[in-house]
């Protein structure tokens, strides 16, 4: 807006406040006056500045994945955890499993390969340094956080560096870094380690999300969303990280052990960006996330801590996603211009067969195609909580780079609550 065109604006409110107030519509009061004559500047003053503010895009720039060292088969975790909870509870209801329940609850996972930041699982027991049967419990949540750490020290920044340098950002760039995690709680927290590992600038924002387990990646996208919108030519550095392998514990009831078939180690490094500049072909630009609580699901996800840490996923998880799923979820999508049917890509987050059947099954979806890179994923990494999606987003940018579709996505993932989050992309 011009300033004359401003200035008269702001005469004409003026004449209107002056005129109300000679009908008696306002209080003639004298602080009553004053507090109308502030309210005509404010709201001048705001169209002024108001105007002049160009529209910001925020951007999904760029994907990478990182895995620890050591990688396991399904079969060798069968076994590690069937003699893990021969030392349980004496009242556990798993003692009188033999291991053909273990072969059979493991193989239905899906799951064919995991990795860990510990190598146990190819080691016999004698020469574990965490699961060693009885001796599991010696080892304490301080220094179950303490390897958490250094393994994030060992295997997170090469693939940051490795993100910036692909997208061209330098330590300037990055303004912000967000960490979603459910798995490792340690002070300094990683994002604080990460700014210091990457050499970023000392006055970097710093925020960390936790205990919102797959869906962790959510609100981190929702978070550098308005970051950007507020800071326009900077970028967000976001790692959702989880190293299931060093939470397990014997456990005493089965769907406790449940979880142990098909938790990874892994993680999803994003830079995203906000620019004022309007969407060009192959960008992908972040439009929206939103949060919606699930009722009577508060068992559905259960993540607890402690010397015997874990994550129990309750026989009704599958069946109040498939019954609220499209209750919840349309009215997310129609706020974005776009509706189920009309999706051009899924990102299902794969905490385990159930789960992804159920989104399928609410949406009728056809088997295992819109939703393959879940499946596929699931298969080679396991559910690596709140990076799988990363995983999963990386494969689904590659496939449309290569195909050249475009169109909207919904990122799709349940946190304990149940609580779902969305994210919604569009691919331009």
């Amino acid at each position: 807006m011009e300033t004359q065109t401003f200035l008269s604006v702001l005469a004409v409110m003026v004449a209107l406040a002056s005129a109300a107030v000679s009908a008696d519509l306002l209080v003639l009061e004298e602080n009553f006056t004053l507090i109308a004559a502030a309210s005509v500047v404010t709201m001048a003053v705001t169209m002024f500045f108001s105007s002049g503010k160009k529209k910001v895009y925020v951007y999904l720039e760029g994907i990478e994945t990182a895995v620890p060292r050591y990688q396991f088969t399904q079969e060798e975790a069968t076994q590690i955890m069937y003699d893990l909870d021969r030392y349980g509870p004496k009242d556990s209801q798993l003692l009188e499993r033999d291991f053909s329940f273990y072969k059979r609850l493991f193989t239905a996972s899906t799951v064919k390969t995991r990795n860990s930041c510990v190598a146990d699982f190819n080691l016999p027991e004698a020469e574990r340094t965490l699961y060693r049967g009885d001796g599991y419990a010696s080892f304490p949540n301080l220094e179950r956080n303490r390897v958490f750490m250094d393994a994030c020290r060992d295997f997170l920044p090469p693939q940051c560096r490795k993100l910036m340098e692909k997208l061209g950002k330098t330590k300037d760039d990055i303004g912000k870094v967000i960490t979603a995690t459910s798995t490792g709680f340690y002070g300094p927290g990683l994002p604080t380690i990460l700014v210091d590992e990457l050499g970023l600038h000392p006055t970097t924002s710093q925020t960390n999300i936790a205990v919102q387990g797959c869906a962790g990646q959510g609100p981190a996208f929702g978070v550098a969303k308005d970051w950007c919108e507020a800071n326009p030519g900077k970028s967000c550095l976001l790692v959702a990280v989880d190293l299931c392998s060093i939470c397990w514990g014997a456990q005493s009831k089965i769907k406790d052990s449940i979880g142990y078939a098909i938790f990874g180690d892994g993680a999803g490094i994003a830079i995203i960006t906000g620019s004022t500049s309007a969407p060009k072909s192959g960008q992908w630009q972040i439009l929206d996330q939103k949060t919606h609580l699930i009722p009577d699901s508060r068992e559905g996800i259960t993540l607890y801590y402690g010397e015997n840490p874990g994550c129990a996923l309750d026989k009704c998880l599958p069946g109040a996603i498939e019954k609220n799923l499209t209750r919840i979820m349309d009215p997310v999508l129609a706020a974005n211009g776009t509706s189920a049917e009309d999706l051009a890509f899924w990102i299902i987050h794969p905490g385990g067969p159930k789960i992804i059947l159920a989104c399928e099954a609410a949406y009728n979806l056809p088997a295992k195609k819109v939703s393959k890179h879940s499946w596929g994923v699931l298969a080679d990494y396991g559910n690596m909580i709140a990076a799988s999606t990363l995983f999963i987003a990386k494969r689904t940018i590659e496939e449309a780079e290569q195909t050249g579709k475009t169109g909207k996505c919904c990122l799709v993932a349940f946190a304990p609550g149940v609580t779902a989050e969305f994210v919604i992309f569009e691919r331009h």
